[in-house]
């Protein structure tokens, strides 16, 4: 098992395509592993069972000793209880005792350092490893960095706000990895009926905004029952992940791990293959609840709820990666069918039980974000409405929905209404004012897209103030939003960002960053709107002395423009602009981003109208 792991893990790190064609990087890298590795056997060989079991299969196995050879054995526990002896495996077995002067007697040349024997078989089965690695190492990634005690508790490993997300997702690591453990140590004191029944109820307090009577009903439980402790944590997770404090993130793992973490080479991998092993066993319960050997008992539907969450969040997943690497993935065991993961998750979602809702909250976030983020904007609207109904029928009043049923009508284009849904969702509790930042963000843009610049500022302030997602994003909305305003508008906010900017339309350049221009096509007025300040703009701009900023200026209001005829249905005008902004790409100077934004949309544009073979061309020259 150590061995399968450890290659895994050394290919992992040294990256698939580093091994096929920067061979000496790759050595490199695998030369630092064992730099760490050593020190991991000075410091547990001989005192720590799990090292030294490990390293016993690993050596017995390979037939080989050590990470180089049998120095890296001196000083290590075991040394010093054998009185200066070796392990076994650095000598031929007709040796009784492994000393120095033995293995210098004997040693030869079948006797390696293990990392050299590892090496020798990377380069024997590159293509195999290669194959695996690009499988798995995307699980792999986030869960080992987790796993290692030192980067989740000090996190010095990863930037400041990719460390407080990492935090939060070992939690659910730990659910997968460690609840069988906690089931042993704690025996539930109450039936599975009973329990599951008692976290239903404590969700429905959550969803209907009763967040810490919530937390009490379920923290009573938290030691005795994993399904207390998943749901506690969830609720603590999504605080968590609101707040973005640190105090927040490690409760919440902390709630799910009550043992003491073991800070060696050994737990970071054994972490890195927890979340593979975690997908094959989905697939194997997923495999069981459709055979017609199924046994249907009265958790059933926790069963099936919990399989389709799993299985339909790892296809929907890894449906959005390339397809080259889904293809490897593919062949590495795993799957990434969209279709196949989003009827998972509907019907995980549909029928009641305790993960319906993160089910319908993942769907809700693919529909109404991902699809904007990440894609074209193409949300489905109409598949959100769906699943948000029954939620909306059994909690009114609840802030989660409300903020997504805001958000379908933003989509749709119905500003207006989003408006109330928004302010709704921030009148219906006062406990988590995290659930306000996340409407007020929302209702920034709303009243961007309505050209209700002081509104848009009044909502980026309060987030400047409130929020401590990203500073710098809302203070750059505020002077962006400012930018908007004339002089004596602007003044009375006491602001002076707005004299940093040079940019013409800077908040509509980040509107269409954020798939803005998606959101108003179904809404004309605001697309004409959007029109006239772009041509004051341009005419404003034209009217300027020029300066070295100038063409990139002037391309910024062609793509902008180009998007606003699209959304008029001037489709020639719209590829007009975006072919002017192309034959410019020479004269840009520092807004290159550019050329390929207007290649994209004018590939997009071209999709649009089935011209299948010249929007693949265009979409390569984006590339």
């Amino acid at each position: 098992f150590f061995i399968i792991i450890l290659v895994l893990f050394l290919a992992e790190v040294a990256g698939a395509v580093v091994i096929l064609v920067f061979k000496p990087v790759a050595d490199d890298m695998i030369s630092k592993l064992g730099v760490e590795a050593v020190k991991s056997i000075k410091k547990d060989f001989g005192s720590n069972s799990d090292v030294t079991g490990l390293w016993n299969a690993t050596m017995e196995t390979l037939r080989c000793c050590g990470v180089n050879n049998y120095t890296d054995f001196t000083d290590s526990p075991f040394y010093r209880e054998q009185n200066g002896s070796y392990p076994p495996q650095c000598c031929p077995p007709v040796v009784r005792r492994c000393t120095a002067a033995t293995v210098n007697n004997t040693f030869n040349t079948t006797i390696s350092g293990c990392f050299p024997e590892i090496s020798r078989l990377i380069g024997a089965n590159t293509v195999g490893i290669v194959a695996v690695a690009l499988g798995i190492a995307g699980f792999q990634k986030f869960p080992s960095v987790l796993r290692s005690s030192s980067a989740f508790s000090t996190c010095e490993e990863v930037p400041q706000c990719s460390k407080k997300f990492l935090c939060v997702l070992n939690v659910y690591l730990d659910v997968m990895s460690d609840g069988k453990d906690a089931l042993k140590d704690n025996p539930s004191q109450g039936s599975l009926k009973e329990n599951l029944e008692d976290c239903m109820e404590a969700l429905d307090l959550f969803l209907n905004n009763h967040f810490r009577e919530s937390l009490e009903r379920l923290r009573p439980r938290v030691q005795d029952s994993m399904y207390h402790a998943l749901i506690y944590a969830t609720v603590l997770e999504m605080r968590a992940m609101m707040t973005f404090d640190h105090d927040d993130i490690a409760n919440a793992g902390a709630t799910m791990k009550r043992a003491q973490e073991d800070e060696n080479m050994v737990s970071f991998i054994k972490g890195g293959i927890k979340v593979r092993n975690s997908y094959l066993i989905y697939k194997e319960l997923d495999s069981y609840i459709q055979s017609q050997d199924t046994v249907v008992g009265p958790s059933h539907l926790h069963l099936k709820g919990g399989v389709a969450f799993g299985i339909g969040a790892f296809n929907l997943t890894l449906s959005l990666f390339p397809a080259r690497i889904l293809k490897v993935l593919e062949f590495a065991g795993f799957s990434g069918d969209k279709d196949y993961g989003l009827s998972q998750l509907l019907g995980g979602a549909t029928v009641g039980n305790l993960r319906s809702m993160l089910c319908a909250l993942l769907l809700l976030c693919y529909h109404t974000f991902l699809t904007f983020i990440l894609g074209t904007g193409e949300g489905e609207v109409t598949e959100a409405e769906k699943l948000l109904a029954p939620f909306r029928l059994r909690y009114p009043k609840g802030a989660i929905f409300l903020f997504f049923a805001g958000r379908t009508e933003e989509m749709k284009g119905n500003i207006d209404k989003a408006v109330c849904l928004f302010e709704e969702g921030c009148k219906a509790q006062q406990e988590w004012k995290q659930f306000h930042h996340m409407c007020y963000w929302e209702l920034l843009w709303c009243f961007t897209y309505k050209h209700m610049w002081k509104m848009a500022y009044f909502y980026a302030d309060l987030l400047t103030k409130e929020s401590r997602w990203s500073q710098a994003m809302y203070v750059y909305m505020k002077a962006a939003c400012l930018s908007m305003l004339n002089k004596e508008e602007s003044r009375p906010f006491g602001e002076d960002e707005v004299e940093l900017f040079r940019l013409p339309v800077p908040v509509l350049e980040m509107m269409y960053m954020w798939n803005g221009f998606t959101m108003i096509r179904r809404c004309p007025e605001l697309t004409d709107a959007m029109m006239q300040t772009l041509q004051e703009a341009e005419l404003t701009l034209e009217a300027a002395p020029g300066n070295e900023y100038s063409v990139d200026d002037h391309c910024v209001i062609q793509l902008l423009k180009g998007l606003c005829l699209q959304n008029q249905g001037r489709i020639p005008a719209a590829e007009n602009c975006f072919n002017t902004v192309y034959r410019s790409e020479k004269k840009i100077r520092y807004d290159h981003y550019l050329v390929p934004n207007a290649l994209l949309e004018l590939g997009l544009l071209c999709i649009s109208q089935n011209r299948r073979e010249e929007a693949i061309k265009l979409l390569h020259k984006a590339k």
